[in-house]
This record gives C-alpha cells, sequence and structure tokens, in this order.
C-alpha cells in the first residue's frame, strides 16, 4: 500500500509539472562528464536575443547522437517560435577547427551530406556555432548582428 501511495505521488507531481507549463530540459550527454549545458556563451546569447526583442528559450539538449556530424551536444532554442541549434565547444580554436569542417554552402560536415528541410545559415561567435534552417530574415538579421555573417549556408 505505502509503495503504492509513493508512486501516486510521484505520478501527480509529475503531472503537476506538465500542467504548471514547464518543459523539462533534457540532462546533459553523461559521455561528457563536467560539461555545463548549457555553457556560459549559450546563456549569453540567449540573453542578447531577447535584450534585442526576440523570445528565446531553451527547447531542449539534444543528445550527441540527433547530430552525430557535429562533436557536441546541441541546445536547441526557440526564437521567435523558431528552432535554432547552438553549439557550446571547451574552446575557440575547438570550436574555429569544427567550423572548418563546413563546406561552404552548408550542405556536408566533414564526410557527412546533409539534406536539410530548409536553407541552413550558421553563424561563428567565439566558442559558439549556431545553426539556423530557415528564411526568416528578422532571425537571420538578429544572429548576424550578434556573431558576425555567416560562415557557412546560403
Amino acid at each position: 500500500m505505502r509503495s503504492c501511495l509513493g508512486l501516486v505521488a510521484l505520478i501527480v507531481t509529475t503531472a503537476s509539472l506538465f500542467a504548471c507549463g514547464s518543459s523539462p530540459v533534457t540532462p546533459p550527454d553523461p559521455a561528457l562528464p563536467g560539461t555545463k549545458i548549457p555553457g556560459p556563451e549559450t546563456t549569453q546569447l540567449l540573453a542578447a536575443l531577447q535584450r534585442n526583442g526576440a523570445t528565446a528559450d531553451i527547447a531542449e539538449i539534444m543528445p550527441l547522437s540527433s547530430m552525430p556530424f557535429v562533436s557536441v551536444p546541441a541546445v536547441r532554442v526557440l526564437v521567435n517560435a523558431a528552432s535554432v541549434h547552438v553549439f557550446e565547444y571547451a574552446t575557440v580554436s575547438a570550436a574555429d577547427a569544427e567550423a572548418a569542417r563546413v563546406s561552404a554552402d552548408g550542405s556536408t560536415v566533414g564526410a557527412t551530406q546533409i539534406s536539410w528541410v530548409s536553407t541552413p545559415h550558421l553563424f561563428r561567435g567565439n566558442r559558439l556555432i549556431v545553426l539556423y534552417v530557415g528564411t526568416d530574415d528578422r532571425i537571420i538579421q538578429m544572429l548576424a548582428s550578434l556573431l558576425g555573417p555567416q560562415f557557412a549556408g546560403r
């Protein structure tokens, strides 16, 4: 009887979290011990987007396996309801090395050919690579103003 009550309490607590509108953020990949996700530069980017009038909220921390062509997990951010993927590297040189693997049009990363559902736009800033796949000029301009012109994509 006690274990049933405990299970019911757990279910009610979990249901109330979802009912209050908070969505759980997937924890960091355990294969990356000590990794703080989202990292400080990702957090700063979200704050800058918000200061520029955008809504910017973390939707999820994606597992490494979801985008196996990069070496760090993606933080999927909803910017004005559009998905933007933020990759934060341990060092600027690691981000530079990853960016160097991306073809100019963004269709290939290393040996992986990618068929995007829309137009890819890749930006670099310090330890970040930011990927936006879409056509919203406001998002593209905002990312370019914060990170500089896109280094790959169309």
